[in-house]
């Protein structure tokens, strides 16, 4: 593995900074590398667009910024119209079903990987929907493989908020066990590994 790009793009409140934020941290102090993260958001405090960018790599990284993302989480639907689109030919792009019609995707790349993950629903099963970032992030690490999930988890624990350490840490265990299990909805191309 050298570089490996995430895009992690909705509308602020959803938590998807807070997703790439995790993902970069555990990856740089948990599991020696080099990795950056970038933000983008709008000026509304909730409700408008937000997107956090992660770069990761056992190598140093000579770009910072995600280029051609190889996974692409969207958590709405305006998110998955703006971001969908630039995952890499042989990347994924991971959507909320509740909140996103992937369809467009794939009429126009017939050939993208499109999974569809109910987040929001088993963030709910667990106690609080706030989780379903979480959860989400979960179920890219055991997909990807990098950063390796023990590293993500103790980001997890010093990241969160006070008390939520444990709910925080249920939801990505429950995002893992959501692709072991094979529970994700595959739409379009086919299943395979992302990155590895």
């Amino acid at each position: 593995m050298s570089r490996t790009e995430f895009r992690f793009s909705g509308f602020g409140g959803q938590g998807v900074i807070t997703m790439a934020h995790v993902l970069g941290h555990g990856a740089s102090v948990h599991a020696d590398m080099d990795a950056t993260m970038t933000e983008a958001y709008g000026p509304e405090k909730t409700g408008g667009f937000s997107r956090g960018d992660v770069v990761v790599s056992d190598e140093e990284i000579d770009y910072p910024n995600v280029v051609d993302p190889d996974v692409v989480v969207a958590f709405s639907q305006d998110a998955f119209e703006r971001d969908a689109d630039t995952v890499t030919e042989d990347g994924l792009v991971l959507v909320e079903r509740n909140l996103v019609d992937p369809e467009p995707l794939l009429e126009r790349r017939p050939d993208a990987t499109v999974a569809s993950l109910s987040a929001i629903d088993l963030a709910e099963e667990l106690g609080h929907k706030v989780v379903a970032n979480v959860l989400t992030l979960g179920a890219v690490v055991e997909l990807v493989g990098t950063p390796p999930a023990e590293a993500v988890r103790a980001a997890i624990r010093e990241t969160v908020p006070d008390g939520t350490e444990d709910l925080n840490e249920r939801a990505f265990e429950r995002g893992q066990a959501v692709v072991a299990d094979d529970e994700l909805d595959y739409l379009g191309g086919e299943r395979r590994e992302v990155v590895q």
